[in-house]
This record gives C-alpha cells, structure tokens and sequence, in this order.
C-alpha cells in the first residue's frame, strides 16, 4: 500500500496559530516534539513561536528520555534528567516569568508518543510491582525486542 504523497515541512507561506496570535499581541510559547521541517527556517521560532523549547527536525528524542538530550534546541539538564518532566518544567517556567497583562499562547508537545519507550526507572517498577499483585505479570509488557522496535531504535542512531 502506497500513502499518498506528502510534504516533510510546513511550509512558511502557512500562517500558523502562533504567527495569527502573535500579531495580535500574545505571547508564543512551544515546548517538545515539533517535528515539521528538517532544517531550522522550518522550526517553531520560524512559525510565530517567541520560545521555543526543544522543536526541531527530529519528531523522537535524539539521544532518548534521558539527558544529555542531543538537541540542538534544548540543552541538556542534569545528567539523567527525564525529557518529560523537563518539558513541564519548562511550561511553568514561562507561566511563572511571563508579563501576565498580555494574553499568551502556550502549546506543548511531548515526545512520549515515539520510540523508544523509555520511563523512570522508579515509575517501571511500580507498575511491574502492581502487575504482580494482580497478578498479570506472566505476561511481559515491558518487551523492547520486536522487530518494530528494534527498526525505530536503529533509525534513531
């Protein structure tokens, strides 16, 4: 089955949310996976955003969940550092520092949705805890050796 054929940007001649607020006095804000163009003219700052926090080329993290990040829009928090909380941390960030007589724009894009699948160590646990106790952990949810996985994994390097 072939898709149809499709564009790997968003083209700057597309007025965007953040560009249509913007000129009418809000503040733009972008936080996490942007992942509409793969050079920088393409990327939030480009697209109406005033910040932006880690949107670029890549629609996965480049170096995974945890920090050092590899992103050339994001740099890179305590060593170990999870990309998640990062992204929230940074949202209240702006929330706390903004100039609060103007309106804002805030749009936040976590990468979570893409490989690979990586989580707290504290938080895998947990859940492998209460999968035990309800006794549904003959069957191991927590698989990273399917070939799509592998696949994802290997185009992420």
């Amino acid at each position: 089955m072939l898709s149809k054929p499709f564009t790997l940007q968003l083209p700057l001649e597309e007025k965007t949310i953040a560009e249509a607020l913007k000129e009418n006095g809000y503040q733009t804000f972008f936080a996490g996976k942007w992942h509409l163009g793969e050079t920088e003219k393409f990327w939030p700052q480009h697209q109406g955003f005033d910040t932006n926090i880690g949107g670029w080329s890549k629609g996965y993290p480049n170096n995974g969940y945890f920090s050092p990040y590899k992103n050339p829009m994001l740099a890179d928090g305590p060593n170990g550092e999870f990309l998640t909380d990062r992204l929230g941390d940074e949202c209240v960030k702006f929330l706390e520092n903004r100039n609060s007589d103007n309106p804002f724009f805030m749009y936040l894009s976590f990468y979570t949705v893409h490989n690979p699948q990586q989580g707290k160590p504290e938080i895998i646990e947990y859940f492998k805890k209460k999968a035990k106790a309800m006794g549904i952990d003959q069957v191991d949810p927590f698989v990273s050796d399917l070939p799509w996985i592998k696949e994802s994994e290997a185009e992420g390097e």
